[in-house]
């Protein structure tokens, strides 16, 4: 009988405290919680079904939408790491009504983010979570298991006025058969002062705060009962390996990249010396060139070893223009202009030299109508776009910037078919090429929009990244040359000696006419622009440029000087670069220990 009028006495002065402490909150314009009544019942297959029932209050707050619970999923102790898996049942109102949720999983923690962010809140809101956490027992001692277990959490960012959990035990636990031990306060605080507990009867015990509970304060218990009433939780293996999974996957990927790379993109072994070439083997255009030296990648200045080639065979004149800024400053900008009405493959001009060309006059048709009208291009009812270039039609290096990159690929493309009709490059080892590339872009977007999603598991999300960078990697070095590709590499870099050491070969520069301009788009290919014109001085001397000056280009002086030629050459390609790419668009003792805890706060 006394034992049953103190506890109705204490649920009195609880109820008493409970609506004192009310009172003392009317108005605010912050998150707390007024109640926070808990429900743990220990199953005999060590889990713990756990029901939380909150009552929180953001008064007259502006642009808030719910709560957020974070609970850990693993815990460290001096015994090692314990891992307790999460699973959520529920997340209502008190009524039983759904409410919308978010779940993160981190590593060793899931947080649920409870509201909806198109809808705000203000005033007492009600929060009922219900879930289930497994391995919650410990069995390490020898005569005793315990439950070790964080009531509340110590890591709210908002204050509780009133806290109570009822511990509901199987009926081979009671009183008489358990100790117990607890702890409030911050974490690894050894005080008492904060909470009180009761046996409500056999099984149940419960647990109810005393005065509110502030930022960081939290009610850990420790309950040791006999051994053999609980059994041990049975891990699946993916429960216990699963995050390591994550780590097998890039490994998975590096390997089958390793292989396929062997297979289709090791090149054959080439033991003879290189030997000085005095011109381009094969009769191979500079992008072709450029491209296979690359391992099938594509740089930018292949686009201005190209237009310069155009130039050299007569197809396009370039100018370069300087205008004013703000009356102080120069700004430069190139006009490359076509000499003929159209062009078609032949001798040191490929079809991408074509695409490259017409693409060119196309994007300077579509950016200026009157260059349009003027160059013979009309648009028919769809709008639909005709080129013919003809003589004298002009477009402005700066008029391609955020166009001209559509081309890009398909020029790459017919690049890569160039090389494999030529025998040059493996056909299985450019499509692992494109695969592989589109693979790590693909898993790029996956990333981005998992974070986007809130998703912060850092295993996955490294796993993600490392596959995709690895996928990456290999699309550059995937494309095998075939026997003859990897003979004539060595052949091109006998090229490039040649064109390194060109005073060594005096008779044979002397042999060749216009040697200078012809070799240049390899020079800018081979990014030796500078230093080829440099020989070209130390063989012919200053003297013989001016009058054997490239007819195709003209500075904005209007002299010719072959030191600011090569200059010129390095600001066009800059320039080309910059105007072709496109656009540029995170068991011990004390408070807070043991299992479950956690805690949360408003948004």
């Amino acid at each position: 009988m006394k034992k049953i009028f103190a506890i109705v006495l204490l649920s009195f002065l609880a109820q008493f405290a409970f609506g004192f402490s009310a009172s003392a909150r009317d108005n605010v314009d912050y998150w707390y919680i007024k109640d926070f009544q808990s429900e743990i019942v220990v199953n005999k297959d060590s889990s713990l079904l756990i029901t939380e029932k909150i009552t929180a209050d953001c008064g007259s707050c502006f642009n808030k939408h719910g709560i957020f619970r974070i609970l850990p999923t693993e815990t460290n102790t001096t015994a090692g790491t314990f891992k307790r898996p999460v699973e959520l049942i529920s997340i209502t109102d008190f009524d039983g009504n759904s409410l919308q949720y978010d779940e993160t999983n981190d590593s060793g923690t899931v947080t649920w983010k409870i509201g909806n962010p198109d809808v705000t809140v203000q005033g007492l809101n009600y929060y009922k979570i219900v879930y289930k956490v497994q391995n919650a027992v410990y069995f390490g001692g020898e005569n005793f298991d315990e439950l070790y277990w964080n009531l509340n959490g110590n890591f709210w960012d908002m204050e509780t006025d009133n806290f109570s959990a009822d511990i509901v035990f199987p009926e081979e636990v009671n009183e008489g058969n358990s100790a117990l031990n607890y702890f409030t306060g911050e974490f690894d605080s050894v005080s008492k002062d904060l909470a009180e507990y009761t046996w409500v009867d056999d099984n149940t015990l419960r647990f109810y705060s005393v005065g509110t509970l502030g930022l960081g304060d939290g009610i850990t218990v420790s309950a040791m009962f006999p051994k053999n009433i609980f059994t041990p939780y049975q891990f699946t293996f993916f429960e216990l390996y699963g995050e390591y999974f994550w780590w097998i996957i890039p490994f998975i990927v590096f390997i089958f990249c390793f292989i396929m790379w062997k297979k289709h993109g090791d090149d054959p072994e080439n033991d003879k010396s290189i030997m000085p070439e005095f011109g381009s083997p094969e009769d191979l255009t500079p992008m072709q060139m450029g491209v296979l030296m690359d391992d099938g990648a594509f740089d930018n200045k292949f686009i201005t070893a190209s237009l310069i080639n155009l130039a050299v065979h007569g197809f396009i004149y370039i100018k370069e223009i300087e205008s004013k800024v703000l009356l102080v400053f120069t700004s430069k900008d190139y006009e490359i202009s076509s000499l003929k009405e159209d062009i078609h493959v032949g001798k040191g001009i490929s079809e991408a030299d074509v695409i490259v060309y017409r693409n060119l006059f196309e994007v300077g048709a579509v950016v200026s109508l009157f260059s349009m009208i003027a160059g013979g291009i009309f648009i028919d009812k769809k709008n639909k776009i005709y080129p013919h270039p003809v003589t004298g039609f002009t477009v402005k290096l700066s008029d391609l910037k955020n166009h001209f990159y559509k081309a890009l690929e398909p020029i790459k493309k017919q690049v890569l078919k160039e090389l494999h009709e030529k025998d040059l490059l493996e056909k299985h080892g450019l499509m692992f090429k494109s695969a592989f590339f589109t693979v790590a872009v693909l898993l790029y977007f996956v990333l981005v929009l998992l974070l986007t999603l809130d998703f912060f598991d850092a295993f996955s999300l490294f796993a993600i990244f490392l596959s995709a960078l690895i996928f990456f990697l290999f699309s550059f070095i995937m494309p095998k040359k075939t026997v003859k590709g990897v003979e004539l590499e060595r052949r091109i870099k006998g090229f490039k000696m040649y064109m390194k050491t060109a005073e060594k070969y005096r008779q044979k520069f002397y042999e060749e006419e216009n040697i200078f301009e012809r070799f240049l788009p390899y020079a800018i290919v081979f990014g030796i622009t500078s230093l080829w014109a440099k020989k070209m001085v130390s063989l012919y001397g200053e003297k013989y440029f001016y009058s054997h000056y490239p007819i195709w280009f003209s500075s904005s002086s209007g002299s010719f000087d072959l030191g600011d030629f090569s200059t010129n050459m390095t600001s066009l390609a800059d320039s080309i670069s910059s105007n072709v790419s496109s656009p540029s668009g995170g068991s011990g003792g004390g408070s807070g220990g043991g299992g479950g805890g956690g805690g949360g706060g408003g948004w």
